[in-house]
């Protein structure tokens, strides 16, 4: 019988970072394999030589496992621009969203985080939004540190107004998300920060 990866003697340290890895590149393997609905964890523990006891002492459960494994994957594939910018950096951050909303893999991703984010059994779905809402903030943070955005604007408000659109085209699906979609409303809410700075006079 060949040895699991969880049971091969090594550096505890060493090995409980390769098992974690082994464990998530094969849960978005067999996700992306045979989808997010028949994922089970004994497919993980057979793609990854991990034991399913090991699995679930760690993750505890199905879904904990696939909202880190996915957030691990998505974190890579979806990185903060920092080019000097701020209009820039959320054109680029929101197409980024696009391209990656636009594949399979991507929206099935959100679904499961949409699904999963108000349930009482895991807390992993809310710290992944937390995490990703704080990344794209920081975008507009910095834009205010430059001068390129009023202090008083609030950061929050524009992330939502720029990205949640894109959620809502990929996730309900009743318009396309189109690659200049992200410019358009930039645009649009750098018009109506600016008119918020500098009202007509009456």
């Amino acid at each position: 019988m060949s040895m699991a990866v969880g049971e091969i003697k090594r550096r505890p340290g060493g090995r409980s970072s390769r098992v974690r890895s082994a464990v998530l590149a094969a849960t978005v393997e067999v996700a992306e394999l045979k989808g997010f609905d028949p994922l089970s964890i004994a497919d993980v523990s057979e793609r990854s030589g991990v034991h399913e006891t090991s699995i679930y002492r760690r993750w505890g459960t199905r879904e904990n496992l696939m909202i880190e494994a996915f957030l691990d994957h998505s974190g890579r594939l979806l990185p903060t621009p920092d080019t000097g910018d701020v209009r820039t950096d959320l054109i680029e951050f929101g197409t980024t969203v696009v391209r990656y909303l636009s594949t399979p893999f991507g929206v099935a991703f959100y679904r499961t985080v949409v699904n999963t984010a108000s349930s009482s059994k895991t807390s992993t779905a809310r710290e992944y939004w937390l995490a990703r809402y704080r990344a794209a903030v920081d975008i507009v943070e910095r834009g205010i540190a430059r001068g390129q955005l009023g202090a008083n604007t609030d950061p929050g408000i524009v992330i939502e107004l720029v990205i949640s659109p894109l959620h809502m085209r990929a996730l309900v699906g009743l318009l396309p998300l189109t690659e200049d979609l992200p410019k358009r409303l930039v645009d649009a809410v750098f018009d109506g920060l600016q008119a918020a700075e500098h009202p007509a006079a009456t």
